[in-house]
């Protein structure tokens, strides 16, 4: 019962298990997952590829390998506490927005985008299109 990884620097161009490019220069981990892993339910060995955004998104970031979304998403989770009154936009970034608060932390999603959910809203809203902000309308 074990996964074995092993983490590398890539010398070539290649992809990763899920169809991102892994550049030359990039940090990327190679994994195999014997038949008896728990966490998996694996019926046979299982081996693939791992990019960064892999990595973040799956909750076992590379070592010594922070991508830009898992960085947004620690600098918002330590700058605003579940609750912060945010604005934010579901398409382009134009006009004033909708004004809620966050119900959750940030976090990475499947699709590697940082995300985090708001008041109002089912679905999660790329970080990129929130804003923290301080606004007398929203407190209790």
């Amino acid at each position: 019962m074990a996964t074995m990884i092993s983490e590398h620097t890539s010398k070539r161009r290649r992809t990763c298990s899920w169809g991102h490019v892994i550049n030359p220069g990039d940090r990327y981990r190679r994994y195999a997952v014997t038949p008896d892993d728990p966490d998996l339910g694996n019926a046979g060995w299982s081996h693939g590829t791992e990019c960064v955004a892999c990595g973040e998104a799956s909750g076992r970031p590379l070592a010594g390998a922070v991508g830009p979304q898992a960085a947004a998403v620690a600098a918002f989770n330590a700058a605003n506490p579940v609750g912060t009154a945010v604005r934010y936009w579901t398409g382009f970034r134009e006009g004033d927005g909708t004004v809620s608060r966050t119900t959750c932390e940030a976090w990475m999603s499947n699709s590697h985008t940082a995300a985090i959910r708001v008041e109002g809203r089912g679905d999660y809203i790329s970080l990129s299109h929130v804003q923290a902000i301080s606004t007398p309308a929203l407190e209790d």
